[in-house]
């Protein structure tokens, strides 16, 4: 065999191994990322109180099924200027975004977590009407116990209900809350629903 052939066998056997290697990354992988069944949901949509017509949906991915420290999430708005970009015909600005606590359903001024104000997620990023970002042991705030209202926490932080964080996550006692500037106690709000398997073991 001469060496132009031996160099395109070499080369045929490499590229498919690379193949291989590229087809065998576990899913689970790319979940942070938001790529897969999200592991939570909730559907946005306005309530009693507010004048918004705006609607959404967050949906949000474990960094780990069995052990989750971290997790990644993905919300979506629509008529609501969620970028401070005037001209667009929208009626209302995004002003804050926030986790809170909510037994049975029921909305609580609690903060569990800030995507947007007071303080927002480190890892936030915002392109069209779509916010992600990444709930980290980076954007908890020590001081919590002494703001319980308006802080991040560890998912193993207790609530008043005696659950964790992550157990009120996966057992609809958190909602998602939307502020803008004409609804400012809140335009949107969705409760968050467990919507994977991963929940069963929590």
């Amino acid at each position: 065999m001469n060496s132009k052939k031996t160099s395109l066998l070499e080369l045929s056997i490499g590229t498919i191994f690379a193949v291989l290697a590229l087809t065998t990354v576990p899913l689970a992988d790319a979940k942070p990322n938001g790529a897969g069944q999200p592991d939570l949901v909730a559907t946005l949509t306005s309530f009693d109180g507010s004048t918004s017509n705006a609607q959404g949906h967050a949906w949000l991915w474990f960094n780990d099924d069995e052990n989750p420290t971290e997790i990644s999430y993905k919300i979506v708005l629509n008529k609501i200027d969620v970028n401070d970009n005037p001209g667009k015909g929208l009626d209302e600005l995004l002003t804050k975004v926030h986790v809170h606590f909510a037994p049975g359903g029921v909305h609580m001024p609690m903060h569990l977590f800030n995507v947007i104000g007071p303080n927002d997620d480190a890892d936030l990023k915002i392109a069209g009407n779509t916010i992600r970002g990444n709930w980290d042991p980076s954007d908890i705030d020590e001081d919590w116990m002494h703001h319980m209202h308006h802080s991040s926490k560890p998912l193993d932080a207790v609530l008043p209900n005696g659950q964790t964080i992550l157990e009120a996550l996966c057992s609809g006692n958190t909602d998602f809350n939307i502020h803008t500037d004409v609804n400012g106690g809140g335009a949107i709000r969705g409760v968050i629903q467990a919507n994977s398997d991963a929940c069963d073991s929590i």
